[in-house]
């Protein structure tokens, strides 16, 4: 994962948000997923980057933060995607420091998570 923000003289600009997983984990969470669900309700697609939570990223930017585009990005060897943000003053835009706890991991994700953890620990 990594940001980029571009500044125009007059204090306004774009922050270029890049985030790439392995395919490997992506397919381990959809396995993971797929063991998991619940078996009463209808099964969903399984998606690593969801387009509104990416969108709703905005105003966690910053105030005037405006959404711009999204490009979903699969490779051989990962998937990811490249987000592009607008702002019409430097002095409003809040980049994360630590990227880490930005990992897309909805809260059904977590709780695939934790169902592997405990798996993994009763054995």
């Amino acid at each position: 994962m990594h940001t980029v923000v571009t500044v125009k003289k007059d204090g306004s600009g774009l922050v270029e948000e890049n985030i790439f997983i392995g395919k490997e984990i992506i397919n381990m969470f959809k396995e993971f997923a797929a063991a998991f669900a619940d078996s009463t309700q209808p099964q969903q697609e399984f998606k690593m980057f969801e387009e509104e939570k990416i969108k709703a990223k905005a105003s966690e930017l910053g105030e005037g933060i405006e959404f711009v585009s999204m490009k979903n990005i699969v490779t051989d060897e990962k998937e990811g995607y490249t987000a592009i943000y607008k702002f019409k003053d430097l002095n409003t835009v809040k980049v994360n420091q630590d990227p880490s706890n930005e990992m897309p991991m909805g809260e059904s994700k977590k709780e695939v998570i934790r169902q592997v953890n405990m798996y993994f620990l009763n054995l």
